[in-house]
């Protein structure tokens, strides 16, 4: 399922595959983070760190999406 959102920073339009996400958290200052099941090896520490995003949407607001989304079609 496609989930449509918006960057915190720069509040532009995203579409973020929701199978990908494993857990989401609200943020102090608003909106939601939202951590995905991939990882990220930071090149200077050698730390994996998980992937997140920050969006602009609340955990209800997403949850409203989620509840309503179709699964991604995929082609054969």
């Amino acid at each position: 399922m496609w989930i449509r959102l918006n960057s915190y920073k720069e509040n532009n339009p995203l579409l973020v595959s929701g199978e990908l996400v494993t857990h989401i958290a609200a943020r102090l200052g608003g909106g939601s983070t939202l951590y995905f099941a991939l990882a990220t090896t930071d090149g200077k520490k050698g730390e994996t760190k998980q992937r997140a995003l920050a969006v602009r949407e609340s955990i209800d607001e997403i949850a409203r999406q989620i509840n309503g989304a179709t699964p991604n079609i995929r082609a054969a």
